[in-house]
């Protein structure tokens, strides 16, 4: 016969599901706070309970944070029970979609061993040229290679989709639908595009860096990260989360 629960036994069930519990609670306020442009908790708090649509913070935190951050919850909890997802069947933004699914814990280079779908220098797909679909050793996820003309348009088959920034921009997806981004500082500056300047006149000629100055300025300002959050909804962002500053490297 089954033993009841002892007081010990019952403190520790209930220790544990108090951190497990505070655990979600970090883990949804970091969703609130961090982004394309970071905020502290007492800023989000006075932007809603401002309520003012013409505040830009409420409008992040209204269309972007709020339902990205419970999209996520509900995510980690539904590809638990097994999931399909559809990515870019290009290398590139493949291999990205399925360095992104190991970042956020939806799949694992040590577990899947030999059958994990990236090289291990991290740059090319290692499932075949022909292969559109991988499945995880615990067969919880699958994985299938879509065109990226056909992403948006067989979203309702899959569960999630893994798609790149302009083919959600075009496509008209809206950010709420969002469950995670790229958002690891080394992804992100691996894939940037660049301001490209001539060293030599940059050092030497005071008007051209004088120009490359200003360009450079005004893409890292706070305006163009607002207008940016305003414009696009958090689906394109520019801000000092995703920009990188290299005009030291010419000094």
């Amino acid at each position: 016969m089954k033993q009841p629960a002892t007081l010990p036994t019952l403190r520790r069930q209930g220790a544990a599901l108090t951190v497990l519990a505070l655990a979600v609670v970090l883990a949804a306020l970091a969703g609130l706070c961090f982004g394309s442009q970071g905020y502290t908790p007492l800023q989000l708090w006075q932007a809603w309970c401002s309520g003012d649509p013409q505040n830009a913070v409420y409008r992040v935190l209204l269309h972007v944070r709020w339902p990205r951050t419970l999209a996520g919850l509900l995510a980690g909890s539904a590809l638990a029970d097994g999931k399909s997802v559809e990515v870019c069947d290009d290398e590139s933004n493949a291999v990205r979609a399925f360095n992104l699914l190991e970042k956020k814990g939806v799949i694992s280079r040590e577990t899947e061993g030999d059958n994990y779908p990236v090289s291990a220098d991290g740059e090319k797909l290692a499932i075949g040229e022909t292969d559109k679909k991988w499945t995880s050793k615990d067969k919880k996820v699958t994985v299938t290679l879509v065109a990226e003309n056909l992403l948006v348009s067989s979203m309702g088959d899959y569960d999630f989709a893994l798609l790149p920034c302009n083919t959600a921009y075009t496509g008209n997806v809206s950010a709420d639908k969002r469950a995670a981004v790229e958002d690891d500082a080394a992804e992100v500056a691996g894939k940037a595009n660049v301001i490209a300047a001539r060293a030599d006149d940059y050092k030497n000629n005071a008007a051209y860096k004088a120009k490359i100055d200003a360009l450079t300025d005004v893409m890292l300002s706070k305006a163009v990260a607002d207008y940016f959050a305003e414009k696009y909804n958090g689906i394109i962002t520019c801000s000092d989360a995703t920009q990188i500053d290299l005009r030291a490297e010419l000094k």
